[in-house]
């Protein structure tokens, strides 16, 4: 299956991430390229020997539409099959919560890990 990871650029809990990554049967992790959650699902991937491709935002081209563009992407080129959003205070995130309103719109399983 196609698993999006989506989250905090200051999520720390790697061995949560790994717990995930290895209770779930990915065949390709998606992610945004950010530091925090994005980069330790990569992380994790790497350690399970699970493809995995990056999107990361062109800020230079497109400022601050950038991580939005970026989320659209994801969602609309790899179309995948659950989202998985570490995240320890969406009320203090914009693009996470931005993620997590096109995930819902387009109808996709989406799991949220604190």
């Amino acid at each position: 299956m196609k698993v999006l990871v989506s989250g905090s650029r200051f999520y720390r809990d790697y061995q949560k991430i790994l717990a995930v990554v290895k209770s779930l049967d990915i065949d390709l992790l998606i992610a945004g390229g950010c530091r925090g959650a994005d980069t330790l699902a990569v992380r994790a991937a790497h350690q399970c020997s699970i493809r995995y491709i990056e999107y990361p935002a062109d800020w230079q081209r497109f400022g601050k539409s950038a991580g939005p563009r970026r989320n659209q992407a994801m969602l609309d080129l790899e179309k995948p099959d659950l989202v998985l959003v570490f995240h320890e205070d969406l009320a203090k995130s914009k693009g996470t919560r931005d993620m997590i309103s096109r995930v819902s719109h387009a109808g996709i399983p989406l799991k949220i890990y604190g």
